[in-house]
């Protein structure tokens, strides 16, 4: 399990510059996000992940594609090693490495739980569900929104420190996430050439081989 824990933080990416920005409520973003994310039925995108780890001199960059359909399904398929993935539906969490696979259920552990619930507030407008077991703040500036999602004693904590989430201003999806570890490594993800509502092939989401 812990190796799926580590891939799975691999999920991440925000701009690695921010500059202060002015404190929001989280009324208006909550309420942006329901009316935009009501008018996306799927999205499909390039995304760049950066793995920066205290052991290594450089960062480890990986890239693929991302695929988004109602209801809840995720897919993220690496292009090196080909066949890699992560695929979150149905309650259920899968990961390909390697040619080998391991599915489990959400709930056997409370950070895939976390990052499901948080992926789903991301797509479908619900921010309750970024809410739920974190200490969460809204914050703007120029043309983006920024989440930052602190993880309570219990949750995900003993793994993840902080989740901060972009979102771009005009459509309200998800342009990025970084994920601080408390030992001071992050990941940083970056979605990239979104293109929303075409026809996304439900093969993307079977949790069969």
């Amino acid at each position: 399990m812990n190796g799926l824990i580590t891939r799975f933080l691999l999920l991440g990416v925000i701009l690695a510059a921010w500059t202060p920005a002015v404190a929001q409520t989280g009324t208006e973003f909550a309420e942006r996000l329901a009316q935009q994310s009501a008018k996306i039925n799927t999205i499909v995108c390039d995304f760049v992940q950066t793995r920066h780890l205290s052991v290594l001199a450089e960062p480890v960059e990986q890239r693929g594609r991302f695929f988004y359909k109602r209801e809840g399904n995720i897919c993220l398929l690496y292009d090196k090693p080909e066949g890699d993935r992560i695929v979150m539906s149905d309650g259920r969490f899968k990961m390909v490495v390697g040619g080998k696979q391991t599915v489990v259920g959400m709930n056997s552990n409370p950070m895939l739980r976390q990052m499901n619930g948080m992926f789903s507030a991301c797509m479908t407008g619900d921010v309750r569900l970024l809410e739920a077991g974190a200490k969460t703040t809204y914050s703007s500036h120029g043309n983006e929104y920024r989440v930052e999602i602190v993880p309570v004693r219990g949750q995900s904590r003993g793994a993840v420190s902080r989740i901060t989430l972009s979102f771009d201003r005009d459509d309200m999806t998800l342009t990025g996430m970084r994920m601080d570890e408390a030992n001071g490594d992050y990941t940083l993800y970056e979605f990239r050439n979104k293109r929303f509502n075409e026809a996304v092939d439900d093969a993307y989401f079977s949790m069969e081989r």
